[in-house]
């Protein structure tokens, strides 16, 4: 009884060594990157000696989220280049994401097996600006006594803050701060609400999510 009871814990042993391995990662991604094209996140990764893959999927994560979301899929066999050495063959692959907004993102490969099991993954973070959320016009007129408009256009929506600072750079006044939607938008600015109002150059900032730009203007009595 005891040798029978030896024997099956022996076979339940090797047993689950061997599913372990068998399903163990073999495929490792290596030498990740990524960089900005003509306004496009453009990846690129290899993977040595392939086994019993059949396709790789590009995860996308937001910075201030916390889940990984599906972006695309390509078949294992979409690979940019296969090159062999004496012991190895090396994919290489290249992948082209634009993401639908500015942001810091976490992006994830993610390679898938032949039992659509997500094997391994790699990960690294990038910064995207390339999408323009506006475009900042001169304000109207120019120079200008004592009112002017400042005019805008907005292409995704986002916070918006408006503010005017004088030539030392201290804050005179914040004219906007809310979300708006995509748009065109005018605000007025009026020098006669701040008392004894000085002749001179004045700047005028414009700040989205992501991105600001400041414009100047003038003032005369």
């Amino acid at each position: 009884m005891k040798n029978i009871l030896l024997l099956v814990l022996i076979t339940y042993f090797l047993s689950s060594e061997c599913f372990s391995q068998s399903n163990s990662t073999v495929n490792i991604i290596s030498d990740l990157n990524a960089k900005i094209v003509k306004k496009n996140i453009v990846l690129s990764w290899k993977i040595i000696n392939p086994k019993n893959l059949t396709a790789i999927k590009l995860k996308s994560k937001k910075s201030g989220t916390t889940v990984f979301e599906l972006v695309k899929e390509i078949d294992f066999n979409n690979y940019f280049g296969k090159d062999k050495t004496d012991s190895s063959e090396i994919f290489s692959y290249t992948l082209k994401y634009k993401p639908e907004e500015n942001g810091v993102y976490n992006l994830q490969i993610v390679l898938v097996d032949i039992n659509n099991m997500e094997e391994s993954n790699s990960e690294l973070k990038i910064g995207f600006s390339e999408i323009n959320e506006f475009k900042l016009y001169q304000n109207n007129p120019n120079p200008f006594n004592p009112t002017t408009s400042i005019s805008y256009e907005l292409f995704t929506p986002t916070k918006v803050i408006l503010k005017v600072y004088d030539l030392s750079g201290k804050e005179v006044d914040v004219l906007l701060d809310e979300f708006q939607s995509p748009g065109i938008y005018k605000v007025d600015f009026n020098a006669s609400k701040y008392g004894n109002f000085s002749s001179g150059i004045y700047f005028y900032k414009l700040q989205t999510n992501s991105s600001s730009e400041i414009k100047k203007m003038i003032y005369t009595k």
